[in-house]
């Protein structure tokens, strides 16, 4: 998720279900605009004793993409291959992954965080991939991402709404937030103004995924956006966590998507088949399956 410096966890498979879906999704529209809700760093530097997560996530990934074609044409691996390569590694986060496939003529990039030191890293000179983007294009909010979206919103002229991608990346989507309205309201909001739109969503059981099942039908409904270019990528791990053991947090994880376009949908769905189909067989640990499903449909 974003603002997450020090969390342990960064790089876990959800992070690469999430960035891969993402990478896709801009590589088909390369947007004019581009907006981030909970942008977190632009690059997290990889040290010694990975935990078990990012060891199944990103380097379980590259190591599977050595021998899967499908894996190696996906734009996520191209940018993460770089990072992974340089001394010391370094893992990107959605900003550096947007940096790297955005160009010259884009419009304005707005990353919002609570962390200034997030944001920093966004604007750093480390941060070399953004060289194809002009620095006067990048902006970085230090605030409340739910608050200046929504705002960015219902400012951005009619013109350059089909040309904008916006990208939640909430802890919790249905959580009221300081703009007094919660991440999945605000994806419906700029989704009935037309903005290319993608809420990253997690799930910790059945139960869980459910219940966000309910809460984005009755959000949709209510926006009038069900059945209107509206989809949901999904995946989730096969196994519960060892009786006494540490949560996973990788569980299940999501991407809701309003606006997009047939070809950026097969682009997702192409990847993300691809992802589940390397990752059969694969471990989490010694002896504990780490093999997880993967589902996408239209609401």
């Amino acid at each position: 998720m974003g603002s997450a410096m020090a969390n342990r966890h960064f790089g876990n498979l959800a992070d690469v279900f999430k960035h891969v879906a993402l990478g896709e999704a801009l590589a088909v529209l390369r947007p004019g605009e581009y907006w981030e809700s909970h942008a977190g760093a632009a690059f997290y530097r990889e040290g010694a004793g990975a935990p078990p997560e990012r060891a199944h996530g990103v380097h379980t990934f590259a190591r599977l993409a050595a021998g899967n074609l499908g894996l190696r044409q996906s734009h996520y691996y191209k940018v993460l291959a770089g990072g992974l390569g340089g001394n010391p590694p370094v893992i990107p986060g959605s900003p550096r992954i947007a940096c790297a496939l955005m160009g010259q003529n884009v419009r304005r990039m707005l990353f919002c965080d609570v962390e200034a030191e997030s944001l920093q890293t966004i604007v750093s000179p480390e941060n070399k991939v953004a060289g194809g983007v002009p620095r006067e294009k990048i902006e970085c909010v230090q605030d409340d991402g739910v608050t200046v979206l929504r705002g960015a919103g219902m400012l951005l002229p009619e013109q350059w709404l089909g040309s904008t991608l916006a990208f939640l990346d909430p802890y919790e989507m249905a959580e009221q937030t300081d703009a007094g309205i919660s991440p999945l309201e605000l994806f419906c909001e700029l989704g009935g103004r037309g903005i290319v739109t993608l809420l990253f969503y997690g799930f910790e059981s059945d139960g869980e995924r459910v219940k966000k099942h309910e809460q984005m039908g009755a959000a949709l409904e209510k926006a009038r956006l069900l059945g209107h270019g509206t989809r949901r990528f999904e995946g989730s791990l096969k196994m519960a966590p060892a009786a006494g053991g540490e949560k996973l947090t990788q569980w299940g994880f999501g991407m809701l998507v309003a606006r997009g376009r047939l070809e950026m949908f097969e682009a997702m769905d192409r990847q993300l088949k691809a992802l589940e189909t390397a990752y059969q067989g694969t471990e989490l640990s010694a002896g504990v399956s780490g093999e997880w499903r993967y589902v996408s449909a239209g609401i």
